[in-house]
């Protein structure tokens, strides 16, 4: 038998060789079919490595506030407002909420203090970027919380009924440093064991209006019987607030007082400790225009509408 020759320039591989190589071939393509399917799938937050939380899309914003988020490598945010250049902040802040996404790195979180009045009113376009890379985007709008840039001296409260919940009532408080409203009490109806009663039997002649009328008016003749509308003690009986007439004042805890004005006579004295329903003073018509008796519920020193705590009849 003669020999065998290979044609010129071909090289033989053993058998086993070449099983060997087919094998490897096919591992490598299961090994790139899941890297795909794995691209495929992971969460598209991943992909990003960050998020732009505040402020959210289509927002309203004022005041002092914040352009805050996370990012899993960045070592400095920049933030542009309208293309412009706000300010840079470092990344570091924990969010361990963020560690199922960063490879188990928590110190991700961003937040750049942002003076959002200094902004023409109106819609903005805002941009973050990670080392100078964009990972997010929004679109808000602005107003000056104040009227202005940054409002001073000013002060004031205000009450918001039936807020964060039906029944509760917040009061929110002019903040300076914040350049808004924040909120400084909630109260709940109903939580509080006090049960107001009518502090007169005449007819309701003037509800409550929280500019011009802190109260309700109550008519009647001179000398009607005016009753206390809770329990408590009073604080002040006498005349010399203006526009108020002979007054008792009743503190029923530390959150509610009650104002009793425009009285005839006062039958009760400071210091003296009331019932519900019993007989405090006359009706008249002390620095009014009529006999009538104004009454007030005040809740941590603001007036709130009597009608809210008081029975139907």
């Amino acid at each position: 038998m003669g020999q065998f020759h290979a044609p010129w320039g071909a090289i033989l591989i053993p058998k086993h060789q070449r099983m060997f190589g087919i094998l490897m071939k096919d591992n490598m393509i299961i090994f790139l079919r899941k890297v795909a399917l794995t691209l495929i799938f992971l969460p598209t937050v991943a992909l990003s490595q960050g998020a732009l939380e505040n402020p959210a899309s289509s927002t309203t914003e004022s005041g002092i506030g914040i352009i805050s988020g996370w990012h899993c490598t960045a070592r400095e945010v920049e933030a542009l407002v309208d293309n412009v250049s706000v300010g840079y902040t470092y990344v570091g802040s924990d969010r361990s909420d963020t560690k199922s996404v960063c490879g188990g790195v928590s110190a991700t979180g961003f937040a750049l203090l942002t003076n959002f009045n200094v902004f023409t009113p109106g819609l903005h376009n805002l941009k973050v970027l990670a080392d100078g890379k964009q990972f997010g985007e929004v679109n808000f709008t602005t107003v000056k919380s104040g009227g202005v840039e940054y409002l001073q001296n000013v002060s004031q409260q205000t009450i918001v009924e039936n807020f964060p919940s039906t029944g509760s009532t917040a009061t929110l408080t002019w903040n300076q440093s914040k350049q808004s409203f924040v909120v400084t009490s909630i109260a709940i109806t109903g939580a509080t064991a006090l049960k107001f009663e009518w502090p007169a039997n005449g007819a309701l002649i003037a509800g409550y209006d929280e500019v011009s009328n802190k109260g309700l008016d109550i008519g009647g003749q001179a000398g009607d019987p005016v009753y206390a509308s809770a329990d408590g003690k009073v604080v002040f009986a006498g005349s010399g607030l203006i526009g108020y007439g002979n007054l008792i004042i009743i503190k029923h805890d530390n959150t509610y007082l009650t104002a009793y004005a425009h009285n005839q006579r006062l039958l009760v004295a400071e210091g003296q400790t009331i019932v519900k329903g019993q007989q405090i003073a006359e009706m008249g018509a002390s620095e009014s225009e009529r006999v009538k008796l104004h009454f007030e519920i005040r809740r941590n020193g603001i007036s709130v509408d009597p009608i809210s705590f008081l029975p139907n009849r």
